[in-house]
């Protein structure tokens, strides 16, 4: 469900300007400590089931560098696929993908996609996550993008924590 309103509000921002400002140079930056093992943090981060819970979407991929990756949902009995390309894929540190929203209304091409990275750190018997999303077509997108990445991290951060 959180996704599909984000996806509603990107629609919404990108319709109401007939030529996006592309941000490219605007980034978006989280952190969360969490108090589980970092393999935890890796499978929730990672594991489609996981994601589904996260991000209320259904995530497809072959996991790894250089494979694409998609995201499935269905809202007003329409359904839509997002898609990127995993970036990086390193076990128990690194993952990053692009990102581009059927329901933006932008043409799917290369500058029309955001970037995502999760980065792991050991901190203790913690683990420190660190968002960074990038290359955002307007402010209230980035906005909203904000708005949603502390709601999902904030799950995130329980669903290591409970161990599930």
């Amino acid at each position: 469900m959180k996704y599909i309103v984000l996806c509603i509000l990107v629609l919404i921002t990108i319709n109401a300007k007939s030529q996006p400002d592309m941000l490219s140079d605007k980034i978006l930056e989280k952190e969360r400590v969490i108090d589980a093992e970092i393999t935890q943090l890796w499978n929730v981060l990672t594991n489609p089931s996981h994601i589904g819970q996260w991000l209320g979407i259904k995530t497809e991929s072959e996991w790894k560098k250089g494979s694409p990756i998609l995201f499935k949902f269905s809202w007003n009995e329409k359904d839509f696929i997002d898609k990127g390309v995993i970036l990086a894929f390193e076990e128990n540190k690194k993952f990053s993908y692009s990102y581009w929203s059927s329901l933006s209304g932008l043409p799917d091409v290369e500058e029309n996609y955001s970037k995502i990275t999760f980065d792991l750190q050991p901190d203790g018997n913690s683990t420190k996550l660190l968002l960074t999303h990038t290359h955002f077509a307007t402010e209230t997108m980035y906005e909203h993008s904000d708005k949603n990445w502390e709601e999902s991290l904030d799950t995130i951060k329980q669903l290591a924590e409970s161990g599930k």
